[in-house]
């Protein structure tokens, strides 16, 4: 869906805190805020349009293209303009306008986050986008934000506090 890179920022109020998981696997309380942004002005995302769709008498919400009557000023379009905005037509959505600002920030990507954060710690990453259908999508982190690589994995193992039955 996107051809672009998007930066991650990950900041932490305190040290991870380790704790016996399942079947005496190692898991980590990872307490830390995150934030996603576009490398550039926007990463080109869409939206369904909920406005009404009616041109010359023609009610175009659930006519695209091919379904439309012959005479439809829609008919056999892809494009079209409807109260003053270029809409696409995308079949099982109907009638899509552009998405003002990032679609990858507004998904709910807090595994993948986490994921990043128990292998990398906080910082800056550059990540790219992995959408599995139109609406939803995985980041892995490819870099750092100022191109560099990326630390050694095992950030949480390495920095976390044992709990207090530990100590």
């Amino acid at each position: 869906m996107h051809d672009q890179l998007h930066t991650l920022t990950i900041t932490t109020r305190e040290s991870p805190i380790a704790y016996a998981g399942p079947w005496g696997s190692l898991r980590y309380d990872l307490d830390y805020e995150s934030s996603i942004t576009c490398t550039t002005t926007g990463c080109n995302g869409w939206q369904e349009c909920r406005e009404p769709h009616v041109v010359e008498g023609y009610d175009g919400p659930n006519d695209g293209p091919d379904d439309s009557e012959e005479d439809a000023p829609w008919a056999d379009r892809e494009e079209f303009e409807f109260h003053g905005v270029l809409h696409t037509w995308r079949g099982g959505w109907g009638w899509t306008v552009p998405f003002v600002g990032c679609v990858l920030a507004e998904q709910d990507l807090d595994d993948y986050i986490h994921d990043i954060y128990a292998e990398h710690g906080p910082g800056e990453y550059l990540v790219d986008d992995d959408w599995w259908d139109e609406t939803h999508s995985s980041i892995s982190a490819v870099s750092m934000a100022d191109g560099s690589p990326l630390p050694e994995g095992g950030w949480a193992q390495r920095n976390a506090k044992p709990t207090e039955e530990e100590q």
